[in-house]
């Protein structure tokens, strides 16, 4: 693990166009933080659930990242329930918003026909979640990038379609 914390850090860090693959919560963990901190003033995400469990582990990266001026980020969520997003709503009015949607409306992985899970930021980052069925397990499949427009872009469109 030690070598992959490294290899995220040094592409977060250098705005390098590599790919990583995730394979656990602590890859999940890391690849997120890191796209935290990569971003300049926005990050959106597009997610079936914002699990407390794992966001409350992330929540102290994302607040240091709402502190940040102009910062904003937007959510697209189809179950409302976390506790962790509604406290960073609330804490956060002007800079976190978020669009329920229903369950139909979340696009799906053709290979797994899991909902899709995504977080891109403003700095072409991107993590792509194609299959969480292990979650309970600590299995979390995904793949991430720090400096892929492409794909970064392809997302956004994606997102502002819903969002907007």
């Amino acid at each position: 693990m030690q070598d992959y914390t490294s290899s995220v850090k040094n592409s977060a860090r250098n705005n390098t166009n590599k790919r990583f693959a995730n394979s656990n919560l602590e890859h999940a963990k890391l690849l997120t933080e890191e796209l935290i901190k990569s971003a300049d003033t926005e990050i959106c995400m597009l997610t079936d659930s914002f699990h407390d469990k794992f966001y409350s582990s992330v929540k102290p990266t994302l607040i240091q990242f709402l502190e940040k001026q102009n910062a904003s980020l937007k959510v697209i969520i189809a179950n409302n329930n976390s506790n962790v997003l509604n406290d960073l709503v609330s804490k956060y009015p002007k800079q976190v918003l978020k669009k329920v949607i229903t369950f139909d409306k979340l696009p799906k992985d053709k290979d797994s026909d899991e909902y899709i899970n995504y977080l891109i930021n403003d700095t072409n980052g991107f993590r792509y979640e194609y299959s969480d069925k292990n979650l309970n397990d600590g299995i979390v499949e995904a793949i991430a990038n720090f400096n892929s427009q492409e794909e970064r872009d392809r997302l956004k469109n994606h997102f502002d379609e819903i969002f907007n």
